[in-house]
């Protein structure tokens, strides 16, 4: 029994043990925790007297807190304000590149304007490339810009006018050419003239069937623009010998009889002057009109060679175009004789 006793007894000492054991765990682990408030209560002591404090009377743990310039440390990485454009005059932030270029007022004072029929911006525009689209421009405005169909001018000087390069502009030609929009005539050759090919360029069927054909795009005075007319063509045609009053519903061709057309378009075959159909071009001449001017010069030598000897641009009706206003420009235009040049030089 007294063997039996102790053994109990030792298992109540171990358990004994064991709870002291835990309550001295216990009692270390409350220690530790109560330990941060016994020492700040002991570094109240340590405190410097009231009248060293400043002047806020701040603990000097509140005192030992970052200052509120570096708690606002992403607040001084901004830029400073000064530093900053200025939004009460937006003018002086803008660069000189920003400023809208006015290109038009640089361009050269120039007189004189151009009929250009809708039918080709249009209609005739959209079948052709960029480039054939710039030349045939070009070409338009030096054939009928100045009321005939054909031009004279060489390749490097057409690509400039078009602002491209001399091979492009070769290739629009070509395809021109090839659409039957431009008729190369002849290669221009010889000294103290401009090295070129001269040109015709169709007119298009609304130019034809509008009679005006040869009409000037001049103006008849410089710095003075026509008066605002209706949109509407005008049909009547002066009554002369040399061409009759076209009945109405025909359409106003030559002023020439077809045969005076063939004997002028035999005359260019037999030059050299690029006609290889006589008569197809005969028969184009003869039905728009394009080349009554130099059916004129042909037919009539002698009033080309003597008009040939007078300085037209000197002429008071025409400045040099040839044509001019008799009327005014609502009644037409009409081919300038250059009688009153012919009158100041007598």
């Amino acid at each position: 029994m007294k063997t039996e006793k102790r053994k109990y007894r030792g298992i109540e000492d171990l358990y004994e043990a064991e709870d002291e054991l835990r309550i001295e765990r216990e009692h270390h682990r409350m220690t530790a925790i109560s330990q941060p408030i016994s020492n700040s209560l002991t570094n109240l002591s340590s405190l410097p007297e009231s009248n060293s404090l400043p002047e806020n009377n701040s603990l000097s743990i509140v005192s030992s807190l970052p200052s509120g310039d570096e708690q606002a440390y992403q607040h001084n990485r901004l830029p400073e304000l000064n530093r900053l454009p200025s939004s009460s005059n937006p003018d002086e932030s803008k660069r000189p590149e920003d400023e809208a270029l006015n290109l038009m007022a640089s361009l050269p004072e120039v007189n004189g304007y151009m009929k250009f029929w809708h039918q080709l911006t249009d209609h005739l525009y959209q079948h052709l490339t960029p480039s054939e689209q710039v030349v045939h421009l070009q070409l338009y405005r030096l054939s009928w810009g100045h009321g005939k169909s054909t031009c004279e001018i060489g390749l490097p000087r057409l690509a400039a006018r078009a602002g491209i390069g001399r091979s492009t502009a070769q290739q629009a030609v070509n395809g021109l050419v090839k659409k039957g929009l431009v008729k190369k005539l002849k290669m221009i050759i010889g000294s103290n003239k401009e090295q070129g090919i001269e040109y015709h360029v169709e007119p298009t069927s609304s130019q034809v069937k509008s009679g005006r054909l040869m009409e000037s795009n001049s103006l008849p005075k410089p710095g003075s623009l026509p008066k605002s007319t209706p949109n509407k063509e005008n049909t009547q045609k002066e009554n002369t010998q040399t061409q009759p009053a076209p009945a109405a519903g025909v359409r106003v061709g030559s002023k020439f009889s077809i045969e005076e057309c063939r004997k002028y378009a035999k005359h260019l075959q037999s030059t050299g002057q690029g006609i290889t159909n006589p008569g197809g071009y005969a028969t184009t001449i003869h039905r728009t009109g394009e080349a009554d001017l130099l059916i004129d010069s042909f037919l009539h030598p002698e009033s080309a060679n003597t008009s040939a000897t007078l300085d037209t641009s000197q002429c008071p009706d025409c400045q040099g175009t040839g044509f001019y206003y008799p009327q005014g420009i609502e009644a037409g235009v009409a081919r300038c004789k250059h009688d009153q040049l012919r009158k100041e030089g007598k």
